[in-house]
């Protein structure tokens, strides 16, 4: 939440903010020293696993007008969601979530970033990136396009626009 408004309305003056890798935010739970944790992962997290094998919690849902905030504020947060039992106990709910992003140098050469680009998207390596996370199964050059809040390369413009996403 550093400097970013809170979409239920609450302020850092509200709470006590502790700042801590998932690692140990999920140790600091485990010990009860704090109540709650943020975190930005791929789903399952190990850390988050481990915690939920050695202590009940409890996954919070975000509503669907806390999610238009955040859109509002970051075109990147869109909606999510965890299936039941992602971790140890859980239920299903409707969280937000956000692409990954590949970045790189402005300067970077634009033929090079157009072979990276395509070699990813290649059916081949594809499907290896598909098959090493749960999460990588939604990678499609065609959904995976960023939202516009920075400047598209023009080696990925390249390739974006000889698969038709772009004209």
């Amino acid at each position: 939440m550093r400097g970013k408004s809170c979409a239920y309305g609450l302020s850092e003056r509200e709470f006590t903010p502790v700042y801590a890798n998932g690692a140990a935010a999920a140790k600091r739970m485990r010990a009860a020293t704090i109540d709650a944790m943020f975190f930005v992962s791929g789903v399952p997290a190990g850390f988050i696993s481990a915690l939920a094998a050695s202590i009940d919690i409890a996954l919070l849902p975000i509503d669907a007008a806390a999610l238009q905030a955040l859109h509002i504020e970051n075109q990147f947060y869109v909606p999510g969601s965890f299936a039941a039992d992602v971790y140890r106990g859980t239920t299903a709910i409707n969280t937000v979530a956000f692409g990954a992003q590949r970045v790189t140098s402005s300067d970077a050469e634009p033929e090079l970033v157009y072979r990276l680009v395509k070699r990813l998207f290649s059916p081949a390596v594809l499907a290896q990136v598909k098959a090493s996370h749960p999460n990588a199964a939604m990678l499609s050059a065609n959904l995976d396009l960023p939202a516009g809040s920075m400047p598209l390369h023009l080696g990925a413009g390249k390739f974006y626009r000889e698969i038709g996403v772009l004209k």
